[in-house]
């Protein structure tokens, strides 16, 4: 199993705590990379942080690109789950955000989207694993309620959980989430490779 497989080496190699950057006018908080043991912790034994966002703005590309990749496997709701985007690529728009559709529909069950630079592609838990693990590692967002099967997390709503994306950058996204007596217990969307415009 790829769990037994990438834990211990990823305990290692990646950083385990969430800190501060700092540069010569002013410290900024900045997500960690976390490790998979870290990311798995959150969804399976966490309790959700906050509901989900309002919809807001309609997707737009506004100068960048997104596009979805890798591939996940029905839940207990009987659908796939699938990572969109809402509002606009451009950054300083401020209208960005993540939206999982089709998740399992159990409103006190959670979940959360998680993120790195590199895609990947491999079984894990009910779903697949689409955003590499290895370093620089994953990166995480607040855990969420999963209520109708429908999450979405918003730039304008929680700041802290997008400083490091960056104009023109680079970026692959999925959802996790808990689906409790089914299989493994947990599942996943498809990915999103974003790419912020200039």
């Amino acid at each position: 199993m790829l769990q037994a497989i990438l834990l211990a080496p990823l305990c290692v190699l990646m950083s385990v705590s969430t800190g501060t950057k700092t540069n010569r006018t002013n410290t900024i908080q900045r997500p960690e990379p976390s490790t998979l043991q870290e990311c798995e912790w959150s969804m399976l034994y966490e309790y959700p942080n906050i509901d989900s966002d309002p919809v807001g703005d309609p997707a737009t590309l506004g100068g960048g690109s997104a596009t979805n990749y890798c591939q996940a496997n029905i839940n207990s709701s009987g659908n796939a789950a699938s990572i969109g985007w809402i509002g606009s690529l451009t950054l300083s728009d401020n209208t960005f955000g993540l939206a999982a559709t089709g998740v399992a529909q159990i409103p006190n069950s959670w979940g959360l989207f998680v993120y790195g630079t590199n895609p990947f592609n491999a079984p894990f838990y009910n779903g697949y694993l689409c955003v590499s693990p290895f370093p620089p590692g994953i990166y995480k967002m607040q855990t969420q309620h999963l209520l109708n099967g429908n999450v979405v997390h918003r730039k304008s709503a929680h700041p802290s959980d997008f400083t490091l994306f960056t104009p023109a950058s680079s970026w692959y996204f999925q959802f996790w989430f808990r689906d409790p007596g089914v299989g493994a217990g947990a599942n996943m969307s498809d990915g999103l490779h974003v790419v912020f415009a200039p």
